[in-house]
């Protein structure tokens, strides 16, 4: 492989490239793309035989070495497609290596070995780290599945953000014009059965956990605060490789809207049966959260969308709209803040509350029984 990928020949290529630009972003994608490979062959004794002859990653040998002809004659936009592609392959090859070697160092290191890889290596055959890379890889492919299939695709367009009928709060205003790329939502609240896989692995506090019942596990999980949120996207993300996070506020409310102007979900008064809130004429109302699917989607098929519990979306809280971005993203000072923006209305609210528009507001190291959260994914 090194042979194909001459240091001479790459340097020679990047000074012949005219686009300093576009030269730096393939050199840049190069290295990465190199850097990528040699942890997969540091890594060679873990995998299973035909892990290397595999035709993903012989494919992505092929596009390296593409990428650095494509560099010689000064086609850098094609090779930084190709290097984009290869680090892709790679990467989901290296994310399942790690996972399971860390589980096995973890398991080898005693407390003077912490920290000291070479030490844990040297305790770990060979065989039991292929066996334990299987798993987690497989693991992960489960976990990936079961998330991804009760996520739903919410199609990009603009929107009206805001109190479009004039019935909400001066927090709800000025409407303006909210541009969204195009996303996925989850089709559901994140369930107590979900969450429990986050705690059992480590990457999760137990909040809202204390004793859940097996005929609990479909219920949303609450008693989370904004920083339990966001640990739980940062697990999922590392442990299936996809990019899930909170949604922002105007993702959440458009998706909410489903290219409509209600004022609910399924229209502009309060029908029966349609959420669990206060006089919403559920059996929860004002008693408890609903198992999640309990009630009808709206347009996007979204379910609860209006009451239950309390969503976290990404958003620091403003006292109103002046100044929000014209895109669905959050504020550029959004990194620190005390409270962040919460969506949706809860079993406990009155209907006014879960509004499509409704702006609620928590500190974000709350851990509330009516908090919980609904997971986004960006769509590249």
């Amino acid at each position: 492989m090194e042979s194909r990928i001459d240091v001479r020949a790459k340097a020679q290529a990047f000074d012949l490239a005219d686009d300093s630009e576009a030269r730096s972003l393939a050199q840049q994608q190069l290295r990465e793309a190199e850097l990528t490979l040699e942890r997969l062959t540091a890594l060679r004794d873990i995998a299973t035989p035909d892990i290397f002859n595999s035709a993903d990653t012989l494919n992505a040998y092929n596009l390296i070495g593409l990428a650095n002809e494509q560099i010689l004659s000064g086609k850098t936009d094609a090779a930084d497609q190709m290097l984009q592609r290869a680090r892709a392959i790679l990467q989901d090859k290296l994310l399942g290596y790690d996972q399971a070697r860390d589980l096995v160092f973890a398991e080898v290191a005693t407390d003077s070995d912490k920290g000291q890889s070479q030490v844990a290596r040297a305790l770990v055959p060979a065989d039991r780290l292929r066996q334990d890379f299987q798993s987690a890889a497989r693991e992960r492919r489960q976990l990936a599945a079961a998330t991804q299939a009760r996520m739903v695709t919410i199609p990009g367009g603009s929107f009206q953000m805001g109190d479009v009928a004039n019935v909400g709060n001066p927090s709800e205003r000025p409407v303006h014009t909210v541009l969204v790329p195009e996303f996925e939502l989850s089709a559901y609240e994140l369930t107590h059965a979900e969450y429990q896989v986050c705690v059992a692995d480590g990457g999760c506090a137990p909040a809202g956990q204390a004793g859940v019942r097996p005929d609990q596990l479909n219920l949303p999980v609450t008693g989370l605060s904004w920083f339990d949120a966001q640990d739980y996207v940062v697990w999922l993300s590392a442990k299936t490789g996809e990019p899930y996070r909170l949604p922002t506020e105007a993702e959440w409310e458009y998706a909410a809207r489903s290219a409509s102007t209600n004022v609910y979900p399924w229209g502009d008064t309060v029908a029966q049966g349609q959420a669990n809130c206060i006089n919403c004429g559920s059996p929860w109302d004002g008693l408890s959260a609903a198992p999640v699917g309990t009630f009808k989607p709206n347009g996007f098929g979204l379910h609860d969308m209006a009451g239950n519990v309390w969503e976290w979306t990404a958003d620091c809280w403003y006292a109103d709209y002046n100044g929000a971005p014209a895109i669905a993203i959050a504020r550029g000072d959004n990194a620190i803040c005390t409270e962040r923006v919460l969506r949706g209305g809860s079993w406990e609210n009155d209907a006014w509350l879960a509004r499509t528009t409704y702006r609620g507001r928590g500190l974000a190291d709350m851990h509330h029984d009516l908090y919980g959260v609904r997971i986004a994914k960006t769509i590249d």
